[in-house]
């Protein structure tokens, strides 16, 4: 389940982020992403996961202050916060 989450997020700052209309994101920013957000998304947003990418971003951005520092960091350099 962890495993779809983590490319539910990835998908979904790839899908947010403006440079997606030219490329996808690197793999390695996705496997950051994945590395960085995952324990917070557990924790945080565990409940929405099933509910859709866009869903499970917007929990994260809820939880901003929650987050751990370098899951925050992460999403304000893809513009998600």
């Amino acid at each position: 389940m962890l495993k779809h989450f983590a490319l539910a997020v990835a998908f979904t700052l790839t899908a947010a982020s403006a440079s997606y209309a030219q490329s996808a994101q690197p793999e390695s920013v996705r496997d950051e992403g994945d590395r960085l957000c995952r324990p917070d998304a557990s924790r945080f947003c565990g409940h929405v996961v099933s509910q859709g990418d866009f869903v499970v971003l917007a929990c994260l951005q809820q939880n901003a202050q929650r987050l751990r520092r370098g899951c925050r960091e992460f999403l304000q350099r893809q513009g998600q916060l």
